[in-house]
C-alpha cells in the first residue's frame, strides 16, 4: 500500500503497490500505471481537487471513492465504484491507517517526513526543491498527531 509519490518510487523498483492512495496532485502516470497494473487506487476528493479527482475518476479501475465532499453522481452505483467516509488528511497518513485497518503487521513509511524542511519529491510539478508554506506545514502537523497513535503500535518512520 503506497501513498502516490512512494508508489512512483516502488513502480521504478520494480514493485507494484496493491493499493496506491491519492488525490490525484501525486504523479499522474505513476498513478495510471499502478492501476493498469492492477493497484487499486483509493482516489481522495476534499473539496478543491474535485475536477481532477472526478477526471481521473473516470480513467481509473478498480477504484474505491473517499471524500469529505459529495462525490460526482454518476460514482453512486452505476460504476460499481465504492464510496468510504473521510480518513486521514494527506496521502501517507490514509494509507498508513488504511493499511493498519487491513491487518498489515509491519508499517514503514517510507518518505513520509511531516518536519522535514523540503518538498523535494512530492509534487511533480515542483522543478526545484521548495519550502513548505503554511498551509502545508499546517496539513504536516495535523498528520504527525494521525500518525502518532500508529507509532506507538511499531510503525517506523526512516
Amino acid at each position: 500500500m503506497a501513498a502516490d509519490g512512494a508508489a512512483a518510487y516502488l513502480l521504478g523498483e520494480g514493485w507494484v503497490p496493491d493499493i496506491v492512495v491519492t488525490d490525484g496532485d501525486g504523479p499522474l502516470q505513476a498513478i495510471e500505471e499502478a492501476a493498469s497494473l492492477g493497484s487499486v487506487t483509493v482516489l481522495y476528493f476534499h473539496g478543491d481537487n474535485y475536477r481532477l479527482a472526478s477526471w481521473l475518476a473516470r480513467r481509473l479501475r478498480p477504484l474505491v471513492v473517499s471524500t469529505q465532499c459529495v462525490p460526482p453522481l454518476y460514482l453512486h452505483g452505476a460504476m460499481g465504484v465504492e464510496v468510504l467516509p473521510a480518513t486521514g488528511f494527506t496521502d501517507g497518513d490514509r494509507a498508513a491507517w488504511l493499511a493498519a485497518c487491513c491487518g498489515a503487521s509491519r508499517l514503514l513509511l517510507l518518505g513520509m517526513d511531516t518536519r522535514g524542511p523540503s518538498l523535494a519529491g512530492t509534487k511533480p510539478w515542483l522543478r526545484r526543491d521548495a519550502e513548505p508554506g503554511s498551509s502545508k506545514r499546517a496539513k504536516l502537523s495535523i498528520a504527525e498527531r494521525l500518525l502518532a497513535p500508529l507509532m506507538l503500535l511499531g510503525a517506523e518512520l526512516p
